[in-house]
């Protein structure tokens, strides 16, 4: 999916027309238009402008979407101060590793 895709994408979930994000994200219509068929690529600036209209990290836009329960995860993670981060991320490793390893043994 390229990023103009994953824009749209975003965009059509938060129900807005292309006029309604423009307006958010302080750009034109046919600015967003042009981004989101391919036409043009948003300046890093701009990028996080559209970001925080879509209310996602950018870096989210580059990668592309998430699942539902991959956007929990992050929700879940970023609630958390570095610590407790780095504790969810070893628990949630080490689980995902009992998981695949006892799958269909039980």
């Amino acid at each position: 999916m390229t990023l103009g895709e994953t824009i749209a994408f975003y965009r059509k979930k938060k129900g807005l027309t292309q006029e309604q994000f423009a307006e958010k994200a302080g750009t034109a219509n046919c600015y967003i238009s042009r981004i989101e068929n391919g036409h043009d690529i948003p300046s890093v600036p701009k990028l996080q402008d559209i970001a925080t209209a879509l209310e996602a990290p950018a870096w989210v836009l580059l990668h592309g979407p998430m699942s539902d329960a991959a956007q929990k995860i992050l929700v879940a993670v970023n609630d958390c101060n570095p610590s407790e981060q780095a504790e969810l991320c070893a628990n949630f490793i080490a689980m995902k590793e009992n998981m695949r390893t006892f799958r269909g043994k039980i």
